[in-house]
């Protein structure tokens, strides 16, 4: 319970879990906006931090830029 998801993730087949791409904070929108479009990933899309979203807090939907 006390690992991050990254640190999981890496000791999972790439199917087994969500398409995912980690930023670390702070970060400038245009960097971010960056990074999602180089990704596969589309809207909408779920933002939700490495170790802080214990019970669903501050986990967000995103449906668009």
């Amino acid at each position: 319970m006390t690992e991050t998801k990254d640190s999981v993730y890496k000791l999972l087949d790439k199917s087994r879990y969500p398409q995912t791409v980690l930023f670390s904070i702070p970060i400038s929108l245009e960097t971010l906006q960056q990074n999602i479009n180089r990704s596969s990933i589309v809207y909408p899309l779920i933002i939700k931090p490495d170790g802080d979203s214990v019970m669903g807090n501050n986990v967000y939907l995103v449906e668009n830029e």
